[in-house]
């Protein structure tokens, strides 16, 4: 049931960000995933993909209490790069990953998708060591922190079915939380992160529109003053 949950609410997030790109461009949006989602989705699969073969890098890079305590500080964050769903675990977060991905660095930009994605993604292991201890590593914690900057982004569009398929996330995200799912406290963290992201590509782009427009006002020479 809870496998199913998280699926459900990914595939609402897909949507989510499909329509609001749908609704921005006003026809076929770009879809390619840009080289940064590229980047970290490489940089997942592979050691993701050689646990399989090499189970030691599993628990050299697994959430592991004691080991961090002697110092191990890397298993904050590494956790994000290895599965421990096994195949049909491992497949499911990288595709979740790569159109998740796409959909939010299309939608939000390169670099404030990746700000969401890291923070998110440290922000719920800390989380997982200190209160809900659950499974041991995967990346798919921080695909649901950027499902919440989709859903936000959604709910911001005047279309009917973005607004809706925006409203589907948040209650997936929601129902993990109450049950006390990892992914619902990574979604719960997404949702101020990706709101703080959002306003601060608002500005920029609003910044960028408003910049030609003055630099073609400065360059114009001002008329003369003919009088009466």
């Amino acid at each position: 049931m809870r496998d199913l949950l998280l699926s459900l609410t990914i595939v609402a997030a897909a949507s989510a960000g499909g329509l609001t790109l749908v609704g921005r461009a006003g026809g076929r949006p770009d879809l390619r995933p840009p080289p940064i989602v590229l980047v970290v989705l490489a940089l997942t699969a592979v050691p993701s993909l050689l646990q399989l073969r090499y189970p030691a890098v599993l628990t050299t890079l697994q959430r592991d209490s004691a080991a961090l305590a002697r110092g191990e500080w890397w298993r904050l964050a590494t956790p994000l790069v290895v599965q421990d769903g096994g195949i049909a675990g491992t497949i499911f977060n990288l595709v979740a990953l790569l159109i998740v991905g796409t959909l939010g660095a299309r939608v939000l930009g390169s670099r404030p998708w990746l700000t969401l994605y890291l923070v998110v993604g440290v922000a719920a292991e800390v989380v997982a060591y200190a209160w809900i201890h659950q499974g041991s590593a995967g990346n798919s914690v921080a695909n649901f922190g950027v499902a919440a900057g989709l859903a936000l982004m959604a709910l911001r569009m005047r279309q009917k079915p973005a607004v809706a398929a925006g409203v589907a996330t948040l209650l997936g995200g929601a129902a993990l939380l109450l049950l006390g799912d990892l992914h619902g406290a990574a979604f719960a963290i997404g949702l101020p992160i990706a709101f703080f992201v959002a306003r601060r590509t608002n500005a920029g782009s609003d910044a960028e529109r408003d910049r030609p427009a003055r630099g073609r006002q400065s360059t114009n020479p001002k008329p003369p003053n003919r009088g009466n």
